[in-house]
């Protein structure tokens, strides 16, 4: 994909490419997709707030998974988050604040508080993906080419 080109750099920085190996196929998928950063995890909303895919399904027991990140490949864990809006509204309110706002009803004069009540009420309807680098024993984080 571009993504793994020399190209990479006319794309925005948080695009992504996710390999993962399917739980009932066991075979390779991989995926291209946008991502918001949540202090230390890659945030992304499945559908983007339309019809919901099934591989995050996948993701609903922590998972190994590959990230293609700036042109580098890392080893991370990824989880869904679904039906727990303490954990599911900071993330998701990071991730539209930099994308599919509109899809929310988002926009420009949209107010702090009209902003966390639509936020909390998507959080209940729409899972999430979290991922995280992986880390090894000593606390340093993985990496490495794949």
């Amino acid at each position: 994909t571009i993504l793994r080109s020399p190209f990479r750099s006319l794309l925005p920085d948080n695009w992504v490419i996710l390999t993962y190996t399917g739980r009932k196929t066991h075979k390779k998928r991989s995926l291209v997709f946008h991502v918001a950063q949540y202090k230390d995890e890659f945030i992304v909303v499945p559908g983007c707030f339309g019809e919901l895919p099934n591989w995050w399904r996948n993701f609903r027991k922590e998972s190994k998974v590959d990230l293609f990140y700036k042109g580098k490949s890392m080893e991370c864990l990824v989880r869904t988050i679904e039906h727990d809006e303490t954990d599911a509204v900071p993330r998701l309110a990071e991730y539209v604040r930099i994308s599919h706002a509109d899809k929310l009803g988002i926009t420009a004069e949209t107010t702090e508080e009209k902003f966390n009540e639509l936020v909390t009420a998507a959080a209940k309807n729409y899972p999430i993906v979290a991922i995280r680098q992986q880390t090894n024993a000593s606390g340093s984080h993985s990496s490495g080419a794949h």
